[in-house]
């Protein structure tokens, strides 16, 4: 396993991916642990648990919560009871998904052009570390199910601040494909533009409520129908973000909304 800190910068010029935002005393940053395996296509959801390192382990934690994007039901509330917890927020099966914000272990599997995203804080009641975690598809969160989301993910947003000491949140995106589009005509799947929107997006929303922009790690996958699974130690602060086998961007550094927009040759080097 390939092991990084994020926010920690290599170069002078990077300081600003430091986390400055980090302020309070004791405050660490989202530690991302990056590994990569080969699973087989279609059976990587029903692989027996525990075998295969301490992302996994997560899994089988006392205090779990499965981010479950693949809740196929069309009724809100039957997903809430899928997913086991009223707090669970979506738009029905296959838009998107946000865990409660509380102080246990989450995971989300099978991200293949969808995106997730981990906000964590220190609570100031019990200075505990709490968390949630986010499971979204571009090809919804982005267009007919845009307005509800960015709801929703304020609603978290701006909860996770008021319970949380300030300078102790830090949050980091994960996941997403950077392909060319099976069709040129539907906007819904033009999979490089949703990629570039949706970092916008989260890191747009991130930035209004708790006023920093989270880095985006190792960047998408640039092959198709491939998936990430992402496991998140929550009193560690420790995210488990495991890509398929090639899949994991060597030569290309953890960026920034602002770095794409200002013209960075991230992309260049994974497209």
């Amino acid at each position: 396993m390939e092991s990084f800190k994020m926010n920690i910068p290599e170069k002078k010029e990077e300081a600003r991916i430091a986390a400055n935002h980090l302020t309070a005393p004791g405050a660490k940053p989202i530690i991302v642990s990056l590994d990569t395996e080969t699973k087989p296509m279609g059976f990587e959801h029903f692989l027996p648990r525990g075998h295969r390192g301490d992302a996994y382990s997560i899994v089988q934690s006392a205090d779990v919560r499965n981010v479950n994007y693949y809740a196929r039901y069309k009724n809100p509330s039957l997903i809430r009871r899928i997913l086991g917890k009223e707090d669970f927020l979506n738009a029905g099966g296959s838009t998107y998904v946000l865990s409660p914000i509380d102080k246990s272990n989450k995971y989300s599997e099978r991200l293949e052009v969808c995106t997730s995203l981990v906000v964590a804080g220190t609570d100031r009641e019990t200075g505990d570390n709490i968390s949630f975690m986010t499971h979204q598809n571009p090809a919804q969160f982005l267009h007919d199910k845009k307005d509800k989301f960015v709801s929703d993910l304020n609603k978290k947003l701006t909860t996770l601040k008021k319970r949380c000491v300030p300078g102790s949140i830090d949050a980091v995106i994960v996941g997403g494909n950077y392909v060319d589009s099976p069709s040129s005509q539907n906007e819904k799947f033009n999979y490089k533009k949703n990629y570039l929107s949706s970092i916008s997006l989260l890191s747009g929303e991130v930035k209004r409520v708790v006023g920093f922009e989270p880095v985006v790690v190792n960047g998408p996958k640039t092959q198709a129908r491939l998936e990430d699974d992402a496991y998140y130690d929550n009193n560690e602060r420790r995210l488990y973000f495991v890509r398929p086998r090639g899949q994991i961007n060597s030569e290309t550094r953890d960026f920034t909304k602002s770095d794409l927009e200002e013209g960075a040759d991230l992309l260049k080097k994974v497209a």
